[in-house]
């Protein structure tokens, strides 16, 4: 009895001993497979983030070419960089998505930078831009006419303010 329960025991022994050789190497290859990722993550910059997914991009030369397909990405990327260390290369970056696509929430931000650096023409062509693209809306001229009465345009805020009240109502 004693001989089969000391087998037993060994054989049990042994199936831990195992076992626990196989947690650590599972252990192992985690924090490898982490390694690496975070490593190589970190020459990454995040530039889209829809939802719980991350996109990433390359921010060298070669990639900025890729970057600049796509608008709404350059727009992005441009943005990071007029906010980290960037500022001349960032603006130029979001002017160039704007040319190629004018979308009016990327054209009132850009105002809005604008109008923090003392470019008014250039923040107001942008605002009147936005209501070329969305002629019987609401928010673009308010947000033209917001420009008028922080510049204090007496003329333009009449103006836009007439346009607003020829709009179309909505039912």
């Amino acid at each position: 009895f004693w001989t089969c329960l000391k087998a037993t025991s060994a054989k049990n022994q042994f199936s831990i001993k195992i076992f626990a050789l196989l947690l650590i190497g599972i252990s192992c290859t985690i924090g490898i497979i982490y390694l690496k990722k975070t490593i190589s993550l970190t020459k990454l910059k995040t530039v889209i983030d829809s939802g719980n997914q991350k996109i990433y991009y390359k921010l060298d030369e070669s990639d900025l070419l890729y970057i600049q397909e796509d608008p709404y990405v350059e727009f992005l990327t441009g943005y990071e960089k007029y906010q980290e260390y960037n500022k001349t290369e960032g603006l130029q970056m979001m002017e160039n998505s704007v040319k190629k696509d004018p979308i009016p929430k990327a054209n009132f931000a850009l105002a809005n930078l604008y109008v923090q650096n003392k470019k008014y023409n250039r923040a107001e062509q942008l605002l009147k831009m936005n209501i070329g693209i969305e002629p019987s809306c609401f928010e673009p001229r308010n947000n033209l006419l917001q420009f008028y009465i922080n510049r204090n345009s007496q003329t333009e805020i009449i103006k836009t303010a007439i346009e607003i009240i020829h709009l179309p109502v909505k039912k």
